[in-house]
């Protein structure tokens, strides 16, 4: 007997000694699309376009003996149909095998609250080396499997959402303490901003006080100052005009003297009379024969 392989689309018209080979692989059940049972899926034209199952590994027990049900979803494509045909009669229950053997051997290494942590690790294809092996060898290549979830027996259950009611309620109140506290730091610092800013203000304020006083002293300084001059200068003016005028009556006195002599008049005896009583009388007695002279000047304790 011998076998070929005719692909489609195309009109199939078997010979006298040819009939279909009829395939007769395990199926879903009408009430339940994860329930596989034998021969309930048989046909004659094979399909090759990528295709999936849902599935749900029952029984499934940690390594703290909880019971638990894995489901599943398992994208697979038939690459090799003549390896198919020489390898497998139903490739369905051996890919049903494979994914329960590989899902029961992760749940046997790790407890019941392990798994609930690592649960997400069912959704990478490495966690499912029998699958992926026995898949080659039948010419099928399986390019995703999904985690569906997980169910416990009631009681378990039970438990677990307590456990994680618990959990829940731990987060919303560390993140409620979280939250006050990141709260009250913001608030804290704000207040040392607002204290920073303030004494910044305060610093500035007093260095711009500190400059007006400044400029205010050295414009009065220089007032002052202008002032002084002033003052100095006026006060020259004046000592300068005195001394003029003096002068000036002593020259016309000098002048009016010479006249005088010139005239032939005694000037010793026209001073005495002008002044009949002497300022000052200077009387020197000696029995030397020395020579005096006496200066005479307007401040007595100069001479």
């Amino acid at each position: 007997v011998e076998q070929r392989v005719v692909y489609g689309p195309t009109l199939f018209l078997p010979t006298a000694d040819e009939w279909p080979h009829s395939f007769s692989w395990h199926g879903p059940t009408q009430d339940n699309k994860t329930a596989y049972k034998p021969g309930l899926n048989k046909f004659t034209v094979l399909k090759i376009i990528p295709d999936q199952m849902y599935f749900n590994v029952n029984d499934a027990r940690t390594k703290d003996d909880a019971v638990i049900r894995i489901k599943l979803m398992i994208f697979y494509e038939l690459r090799e149909v003549n390896v198919m045909l020489k390898q497998t009669a139903d490739p369905i229950a051996d890919i049903i095998n494979a994914v329960s053997s590989d899902t029961i051997t992760f749940l046997s290494q790790v407890t019941y609250e392990e798994f609930v942590e690592a649960a997400n690790a069912l959704n990478n294809i490495d966690s499912f080396p029998n699958l992926l092996s026995r898949a080659k060898r039948m010419g099928f290549m399986i390019s995703k499997v999904i985690y569906r979830g997980f169910k416990a027996d009631d009681k378990l259950q039970n438990i677990h959402d307590q456990a994680v009611s618990s959990r829940n309620n731990l987060r919303l109140t560390l993140e409620k303490e979280v939250n006050t506290q990141m709260q009250e730091e913001t608030q804290l610092l704000a207040e040392k901003q607002k204290l920073e800013l303030e004494k910044k203000v305060e610093v500035e304020q007093m260095k711009n006080a500190f400059l007006i006083k400044k400029q205010e002293l050295a414009q009065r300084i220089e007032l002052e100052k202008k002032s002084l001059a002033e003052k100095l200068r006026q006060e020259k003016e004046t000592h300068d005009s005195y001394l003029h005028n003096e002068w000036a009556k002593y020259e016309q006195k000098l002048q009016h003297y010479k006249l005088l002599k010139s005239m032939g008049v005694d000037l010793t005896e026209y001073l005495l009379r002008e002044n009949p009583k002497p300022g000052k009388v200077i009387k020197y007695v000696s029995n030397k024969t020395d020579s005096i002279h006496i200066h005479h000047g307007t401040d007595p304790a100069k001479h």
